[in-house]
């Protein structure tokens, strides 16, 4: 299942620093993702609810990044049947992700 997550434009993190990102961001992004999961699914992401500082718990896993026009989508897998359950029932509004400093996808929070 392939869902939108991200979009070009300027973003703010949660200690209040504003970055822009465009097309070519969203690309690298993707492609730093999916050369690092290649080489190691240890390396995937997880789906999570907030922005847990450990990552934890994990309601299922980002397959693959790509971008599509002015928006970065990902490949879900392994969901949670509950998880889903809630996101079907509008228990959650956002989707937000959280990346490292060298733009690696760090998790998608809901």
């Amino acid at each position: 299942m392939w869902i939108e997550v991200f979009k070009t434009g300027s973003h703010t993190d949660s200690r209040g620093n504003e970055y822009s990102y465009d097309a070519e961001s969203l690309d690298e992004i993707a492609r730093i993702y999916n050369e690092r999961t290649s080489d190691s699914e240890s390396a995937e992401a997880p789906i999570v609810k907030g922005h847990p500082g450990d990552n934890e718990p994990a309601y299922g896993w980002v397959e693959r990044l790509a971008r599509r026009g002015s928006r970065l989508f990902a490949k879900l897998k392994n969901l949670n049947p509950e998880f889903v359950s809630e996101v079907r029932n509008g228990a959650f509004r956002r989707v937000s992700i959280a990346l490292y400093p060298d733009l690696m996808l760090r998790h998608i929070g809901f």
